[in-house]
């Protein structure tokens, strides 16, 4: 939903018609609990009264995505106060239903958990810095997961070849990362070449190993090479 859209704090579903006004839709029937696997709790108008909208109709759990690198680490932080006001609404909406809402039975707040990372497109934005408080923060009990998985192919928000680097760092291959950014391995192997180049390197366990060590020395005033200089002409 977007911020300039009305919050509806019932359990009823609509749909947006012209002139802004809204129609109300009849509720999904779920045929057992719902797990959402990839939500982003942090762009919605009101995270509370959606998790209580998801539990009245059968949502029993949802796996939060926390990007450092683009919404840094406030899903973590005000989660607790989202379960507490979801718990509150849920109530709401159940005393106040006539019936409408199709609200199931013993409905409860789904259990909700993190999966932590880097999006591919936001690879950037990866130094060591990051890499270190991403590490501090998956000693969380509640992340359950670590990545931030999926491709948005109509955005180009980063340089091919920082993409590949991030995924060179995680240890992938080659064949991993044609598949994972749909390109031909004769291009990936060009964009390695590249990159060993411009790290005077020669495997992917150097590079693995340089990423690693500036970590672990947190060194200051050196360009970090999450953020090594791309090619302008670079695709």
């Amino acid at each position: 939903m977007r911020d300039q859209d009305p919050v509806f704090y019932d359990a009823l579903f609509r749909q947006k018609r012209k002139g802004g006004k809204w129609r109300v839709m009849p509720s999904p029937v779920l045929e057992g609990p719902v797990a959402d696997t990839h939500a982003h709790l942090q762009m919605l108008a009101d995270p509370a009264c959606e998790l209580a909208r998801a539990g009245a109709h059968g949502v029993a759990f949802v796996e939060t995505i926390v990007d450092p690198a683009e919404d840094g680490f406030a899903t973590s932080d005000v989660l607790p106060l989202w379960l507490m006001e979801a718990a509150r609404d849920l109530k709401v909406m159940e005393e106040e239903d006539d019936g409408t809402a199709g609200i199931v039975a013993a409905p409860a707040v789904p259990h909700v958990r993190i999966a932590a990372g880097v999006h591919p497109h936001n690879a950037k934005e990866w130094a060591p810095e990051l890499k270190a408080a991403l590490r501090e923060r998956l000693r969380d009990r509640r992340v359950s997961a670590v990545g931030e998985i999926g491709l948005d192919y109509h955005y180009d928000l980063s340089p091919r070849e920082a993409e590949i680097f991030t995924l060179l760092a995680k240890g992938r291959n080659a064949k991993f990362i044609q598949e994972e950014l749909c390109i031909s391995s004769s291009t990936v192997k060009t964009h390695i070449y590249r990159i060993y180049r411009k790290m005077g390197i020669n495997s992917q366990q150097r590079l693995i190993d340089m990423v690693d060590r500036e970590t672990e020395e947190g060194q200051e005033g050196d360009e970090p090479y999450g953020s090594m200089p791309i090619d302008s002409n670079t695709k």
